[in-house]
């Protein structure tokens, strides 16, 4: 792990490395918000955003959003994590979903 006394953890030449993605860098609103288990996973889940599979996705108002969808477990349970980014207000959608299937849907099982 990383060279050197301690290793480096995910550094680059003495520099933290910042993770970038809509996910991480825009604010939570809505659902986004919501506080069970399956809305309010760790935040370190929102770095593998990058990774996600992506999606054009068109709600009821007619504005295009972008959908999210991984694979991955939330305390050994499979399933996918999902996010719906709105460029224009931030991330309004945020959840696990148990035994879920990336289908390019929100919310899908």
């Amino acid at each position: 792990m990383g060279g050197g006394k301690g290793g480096n953890f995910g550094r680059t030449k003495g520099r933290q490395k910042h993770i970038k993605n809509d996910v991480v860098d825009s604010p939570r609103v809505g659902s986004a918000r919501k506080k069970d288990p399956y809305h309010s996973f760790s935040d370190i889940v929102d770095n593998y955003a990058s990774y996600a599979e992506r999606f054009l996705i068109k709600g009821a108002d007619g504005k295009t959003r972008i959908l999210y969808q991984i694979r991955g477990s939330l305390n050994g349970i499979p399933g996918i994590f999902e996010w719906i980014y709105d460029a224009a207000i931030g991330v309004t959608h945020r959840r696990f979903i148990p035994n879920g299937k990336i289908t390019g849907k929100p919310n899908s099982k």
